[in-house]
């Protein structure tokens, strides 16, 4: 095998996966909710759709598709690779949701499905799925492929903003009496609160 002819290949696919992800880069930026997601999600989604091009060129350059035994074993390998649970089956639930998603980070989210809801402030978008910190202080993840099969509602519209506000209180006043006195505070200033 011509190690010459291996490192063309790799430099061929490599440069080929290059210019995809900085396409897709360069029409990300359009959307200022989706900010980096796409870019993101291209570079892993064509770093691994590229290791299996590499992959497969190499196995028919040495010739070992040649043979009936080694095309059914690398078909089972790729119906594998592209199963429920697989890196490369995340890889592409992360790039569907990464190019329909309508909110950012740190935009309040709720996510809705068959289990129930969830709401949070979203941390993190990663291959693994959205890390939201919920109003408990707790964190949550949901993996992507659970959120294609969700409905997602973003509850930061354009034209409201949030902020944390610490308020003191003691254990012993009942929740009721709190809320009134924030919407009392926030309607003598004609804001309201959600």
């Amino acid at each position: 095998m011509d190690e010459g002819l291996v490192f063309a290949w790799f430099i061929a696919v490599a440069l080929g996966v290059s210019a995809a992800i900085s396409r897709v880069k360069k029409s990300a930026f359009t959307d200022y909710k989706i900010r980096s997601l796409q870019g993101k999600a291209a570079a892993q989604v064509f770093g691994v759709l590229g290791a299996l091009v590499f992959g497969v060129g190499l196995l028919m350059y040495s010739g070992l598709l040649a043979r009936t035994e080694y095309i059914v074993g690398v078909s089972a390998l790729t119906y594998a690779a592209f199963s429920q649970y697989s890196p490369v089956n995340g890889a592409l639930s992360f790039l569907t949701v990464a190019y329909k998603t309508e909110f950012a980070i740190d935009d309040w989210i709720k996510i809705s499905n068959e289990a129930g809801e969830i709401k949070g402030k979203v941390k993190d978008f990663s291959l693994k799925g959205v890390r939201l910190k919920t109003f408990d202080m707790s964190e949550a993840i949901v993996s992507c492929d659970e959120l294609l099969h969700s409905v997602v509602e973003n509850l930061t519209p354009s034209d409201i903003f949030r902020w944390e506000t610490p308020v003191s209180i003691s254990k012993m006043v009942p929740v009721k009496n709190i809320e009134n006195t924030v919407n009392a505070v926030l309607s003598q200033h004609s804001l309201e609160s959600n």
